[in-house]
């Protein structure tokens, strides 16, 4: 009685980890905001190669982060990229349309600002 006991013990978390991890990999990891898969579908695609916050390569600190915002895709290059886009979601969708009309191109950066991944360490 006592083994079995024991190996239920054992068994049942690794079930419900598996049951946690299967149901966690069939959402697209978009996080927050992120709606349906038949309004991503329909949402007005991200042209660029560039982090719309930051103004970093897409890929800089590894997979790209999509979102979408009122139909319109935006892609983001780490989670305190997103932090600051859902601050002030407004100032961004207006450069996104500043770039999109050709009035605005985005600025040569090659290192993240303070606060974010990847910034260089203050010197004490």
């Amino acid at each position: 009685m006592n083994r079995s006991f024991f190996r239920l013990f054992l068994v049942l978390p690794a079930v419900a980890g598996l049951v946690f991890f299967q149901t966690g990999c069939a959402t697209n990891g978009s996080g927050e905001g992120g709606g349906d898969s038949a309004a991503k579908t329909q949402a007005e695609p991200y042209r660029y190669d560039k982090c719309l916050v930051i103004n970093l390569p897409l890929d800089f600190h590894g997979r790209p982060i999509r979102k979408v915002y009122e139909g319109r895709e935006v892609m983001l290059c780490c989670r305190p990229c997103v932090k600051t886009f859902y601050e002030n979601p407004e100032i961004w969708m207006a450069k996104l349309d500043r770039l999109n009309a050709g009035t605005e191109t985005f600025p040569h950066v090659t290192v993240p600002p303070p606060g974010f991944p990847g910034a260089p360490k203050k010197k004490s």
